[in-house]
């Protein structure tokens, strides 16, 4: 499949109140995830974005239901990170996903 047609097939993509696209320039291209949360601090509602990247030449080798299955990969991650973020014991955030080496 092109890049253009992986592009239309996003467009059809609901999940949540989520925005996915896949921005393709040259040789790469970025499967993005885009949605709004409650800061945690401020309580602001701020949008958020996870992403990966992959070469064109890659995706465009992808069937339709291979793709697909990107495109859910990255909401399963959205969601893991998001309750990583949220999960705390008594008022502390014991799994960080912004911290590579977390202490015991």
């Amino acid at each position: 499949m092109t890049v253009n047609e992986l592009q239309h097939i996003v467009k059809g993509i609901k999940y949540k109140k989520s925005i996915i696209t896949l921005d393709h320039w040259g040789h790469d291209a970025v499967l993005k995830i885009t949605t709004w949360v409650d800061d945690i601090n401020t309580g602001d509602r701020v949008p958020v974005h996870m992403s990966m990247a992959y070469a064109s030449e890659g995706l465009e080798r992808m069937g339709r239901m291979s793709f697909l299955n990107e495109v859910h990969r990255l909401c399963r991650r959205w969601e893991e990170h998001e309750c990583d973020e949220q999960f705390l014991v008594e008022g502390v955030r014991i799994f960080n996903p912004h911290k590579e080496d977390e202490d015991e």
